[in-house]
């Protein structure tokens, strides 16, 4: 039997639910988790390393890192 992993500390929510590349008429829709928007943000917006990434979400590093791989699928 698994354990049930707790969700990720997300410290904002995001300003908008939809973005839409303009002079895309009809764009792919790609979904991503509010843990997903929240360790992309970290990440590459605030250009945090891995290791303090995942401590900011109360995460271990691996799972952090899964997350982040599932976001840039």
């Amino acid at each position: 039997m698994y354990r049930k992993r707790c969700c990720g500390l997300i410290e904002r929510e995001p300003n908008c639910q939809r973005f839409i590349p303009e002079g895309q008429k009809k764009p792919k829709v790609i979904e991503l988790g509010i843990e997903e928007l929240e360790a992309v943000r970290l990440k590459d917006l605030d250009r945090m390393d891995q290791a303090d990434c995942a401590a900011a979400m109360g995460l271990s590093r691996a799972t952090f890192q899964r997350i982040l791989q599932s976001a840039r699928i």
